[in-house]
């Protein structure tokens, strides 16, 4: 029995486009998982390895960088950029 669960189009769209492509892109911004070969969760933090590619532009700043890890906490996700002062929290709106 195949039961739909109904998302968003936006949602279904990065989830598509991430399990298709193993990229997800908004708004300028761009997460590469294609080249991930081994992912691991443990105690709340998921390890990408090799890194995951970053492109994140906060404001005038533009990043390309790698992404090790995500954490997840009471407040949201901590987006974990290597080699970078800034760290993204995903929060609901």
């Amino acid at each position: 029995m195949n039961y739909p669960i109904k998302i968003p189009p936006f949602a279904y769209n990065l989830l598509h486009s991430l399990l298709q492509r193993g990229v997800v892109e908004h708004d300028g911004n761009r997460l590469d998982f294609s080249e991930v070969q081994n992912i691991s969760i443990q105690h709340g933090v998921m390890t990408f390895h090799p890194p995951a590619k970053v492109s994140i532009a906060v404001g005038p700043i533009k990043i390309k960088t790698t992404m090790s890890s995500l954490t997840v906490g009471a407040d949201g996700v901590e987006v974990e950029i290597d080699y970078s002062p800034i760290n993204i929290k995903v929060i609901p709106q």
